[in-house]
């Protein structure tokens, strides 16, 4: 039986494709912060946990390259679903609510987790444990801090990397991505000290630095009120930050000064652009948008008869990425095998190939950012 940090010919070659697909379900993303990432030694990335699948594969798009992570057992119940999972290099971690008995079995999983950060393969942890679609942070789980000391204690160096997610829109397709790397926690086993006494300092240390790399809000009654005041202050800025760490930047001085009362009034919002050269715009491309349409056809019916049952709205993001990632080119793909019987060759790849760049152009149209995105990809 093959161990989880083996070299994966199958998962080696489908990577590059699910990064690049990942880079393509936004219309930005951007990296901050990478040179912090170390290369003495082993890494566990700790990014915030805030939209479910695409958390992950944010943190995968970092580096082009074999990274493992953990995830809630229960979703590893379903011998399919197992498989699948161990594939992607992911791992099981139970939690008290999966029994008090259940919890012993961590200790076979963290010993997998420290052999493959000994073999040099990035981990994973998102350390809140459970998503949240907001600018804060739940209490971390200890397990990360518990895995660093034991990989530790082997003779590997080991660095817990705090990665901040920053999203635009947590359930729009297609908004903008800030992926920022944090400042590195060199983990060191001390005789000095009580286990649980260093782990607390870790996971303290950890708190402080992850809440540095996003717009940390603290989650109490005046959260709602916080989050819409600094978003008016953004809005009604003279001028907009370039870069989405600037953006990250605005954001979280605007926090700081509403926690310190020092913001009085926020003028209006200024009009991003002028309501009838979009309407133009939209009316022009209105063709493209019903041809994208037509080839996404299979995924968009499976996302809306998923979507009626769905209780998270976090996970339609998710549903829709692997959907039209996986889902729609292999059915399109048996479609123009079809179609070749009354299409010629050259139109069957056309309209094959269009079906990758459909996704960016049903939601951009959508969003009425679709002339943005035409000029970012021909600028």
């Amino acid at each position: 039986m093959s161990n989880i940090w083996d070299k994966d010919r199958l998962y080696d070659f489908l990577l590059p494709y699910i990064n690049r697909s990942f880079r393509r379900a936004y219309r930005k993303v951007e990296y901050h912060g990478l040179e912090n990432i170390p290369t003495d030694g082993a890494v566990i990335f700790a990014p915030n946990h805030a939209n479910t699948l695409m958390d992950a594969l944010a943190v995968l798009s970092i580096e082009n390259r074999k990274m493992v992570f953990v995830a809630r057992a229960d979703i590893f119940r379903k011998k399919l679903a197992a498989k699948a999972l161990a594939f992607l290099k992911i791992m099981p971690i139970y939690r008290q609510r999966d029994g008090l008995d259940t919890i012993k079995m961590n200790e076979a999983i963290f010993l997998k987790c420290e052999e493959t950060l000994s073999h040099g393969v990035p981990f994973c942890i998102l350390p809140e444990g459970t998503h949240r679609t907001m600018h804060s942070l739940l209490p971390l789980h200890k397990g990360i801090a518990r895995i660093a000391l034991g990989t530790v204690s082997r003779g590997t160096k080991v660095y817990i990397v705090p990665t901040g997610l920053e999203y635009e829109d947590y359930f729009r397709y297609r908004s903008r991505l800030l992926v920022n790397v944090g400042r590195p926690i060199c983990i060191q086993s001390s005789n000095q000290k009580d286990k649980e006494e260093l782990i607390s300092e870790i996971m303290a240390e950890l708190t402080t630095r992850m809440k540095e790399t996003i717009i940390y809000i603290p989650d109490n009654e005046d959260y709602a009120k916080t989050w819409d005041l600094a978003c008016r202050m953004y809005g009604s800025a003279p001028s907009k930050p370039r870069t989405l760490f600037g953006r990250l930047e605005f954001m979280q001085d605007a926090v700081s000064k509403i926690a310190s009362g020092s913001v009085d009034d926020v003028p209006p919002a200024r009009p991003s652009s002028s309501p009838v050269i979009k309407a133009a715009l939209l009316t022009v491309t209105f063709p493209l948008f019903l041809a994208a349409a037509v080839v996404l056809s299979p995924s968009l019916l499976i996302t809306a008869y998923i979507k009626r049952g769905l209780r998270d709205r976090a996970f339609i993001n998710a549903i829709r990425f692997v959907c039209y990632t996986l889902v729609n080119p292999t059915l399109l793909l048996i479609v123009c095998a079809a179609l070749l019987a009354v299409l010629p060759w050259w139109l069957c790849l056309l309209i094959y190939l269009f079906s990758f760049a459909a996704p960016a152009i049903l939601h951009d149209w959508i969003n009425k950012k679709l002339f943005t995105e035409v000029q970012s990809i021909s600028g």
